[in-house]
């Protein structure tokens, strides 16, 4: 509480009365794709308000944790987060479907649905009377496992403690490969790899690297289980006092962050692998059938589910 009491107390600085000034909380690191497609969205608005509407952007968890930063949001302190799409499915089930591992065939795919009507439909008003709603899906990269000893199968996986996302889904992935799955805030990967709390995490290729991950777990494992989008939330208390402009402007701010994340990530990752072999990591293209195969419970389930099995179908079918 003392926390929350005092972030919503920086956040409480006074602002200029000739413009409304959005403050936006989120984890990367500030060189990330995802920053810098968030201060793309961030000019855009000021760009098309002429400079009555602003963006103002807090990086690498500054404000706290991205739970922390969800319950800001919630209560008003905050008008907008990213977090981390798995995280999502702990304030909405719905989103748990985006963590599926193996649902998205490629990055064109994800992006198709990030770009089509779906979350719309499905996802981004499901957190609606509870604080915050979605704006838009971002997307990330694609995931994959990286370990502080040599793996190259689920077997090799066996009774190791990874880190996962706040995730039902991710949870019960790590344990189909064998591990123990331990979830963390993003911000504490790096000690706890440090001191050897846990054995590996999953991550994509750049914050892998930004976050010094690659100090204590130097095997990048590309088994590319995951392409999770993350999710930009708006306080629903700060939605209900926007005009219709501006909420306009938000929208289609969040449509140029959408098309800048996914030119700058396939910059970024290319540069990133590049730079993991240099420094020392070594990456392995592992046998991704083995690990689909552990995780096809999960996906047959939520085929059935009648909670799941719509939004299921219609991404597969993209």
């Amino acid at each position: 509480m003392m926390i929350r009491a005092c972030l919503a107390m920086l956040l409480a600085i006074a602002l200029p009365a000739t413009a409304l000034e959005l403050r936006l909380g989120h984890s990367m690191q500030v060189g990330s794709a995802q920053h810098l497609a968030l201060e793309a969205m961030a000019q855009q608005v000021e760009r098309e308000s002429q400079g009555s509407m602003t963006i103002r952007i807090f990086p690498e968890g500054k404000l706290g944790t991205e739970r922390e930063m969800v319950g800001l949001a919630m209560d008003g302190s905050l008008d907008l987060v990213k977090i981390n799409g798995s995280l999502a499915a702990s304030l909405a089930p719905a989103y748990g479907v985006m963590s599926l591992p193996y649902l998205f065939r490629s990055r064109a795919h994800v992006q198709a649905f990030i770009d089509s009507d779906l979350p719309g439909k499905y996802l981004l008003n499901a957190t609606a009377g509870h604080g915050i709603i979605g704006l838009s899906l971002i997307g990330l990269g694609t995931r994959n496992l990286y370990l502080r000893k040599p793996a190259s199968s689920p077997a090799d996986l066996k009774g190791l403690t990874l880190r996962t996302t706040e995730s039902a889904v991710m949870m019960r992935f790590v344990s189909l490969l064998g591990a123990n799955p331990t979830p963390l805030p993003f911000s504490d990967v790096a000690s706890a790899l440090d001191n050897g709390t846990i054995d590996g995490a999953e991550n994509a290729i750049c914050p892998y690297l930004e976050m010094g991950h690659y100090r204590s777990a130097p095997y990048y494992l590309i088994d590319s289980h995951t392409r999770t989008p993350d999710v930009i939330f708006v306080s629903e208390q700060v939605w209900q006092d926007l005009t219709k402009d501006q909420r306009d402007l938000l929208i289609s701010g969040a449509k140029v962050a959408r098309a800048a994340e996914l030119r700058l990530t396939l910059e970024h990752s290319k540069k990133c692998l590049a730079r993991a072999a240099e420094l020392g990591v070594t990456i392995r293209q592992v046998d991704e059938e083995a690990f689909r195969s552990a995780a096809r419970p999960l996906l047959e389930k939520a085929r059935l589910d009648p909670e799941t099995r719509d939004l299921v179908a219609a991404i597969e079918a993209l």
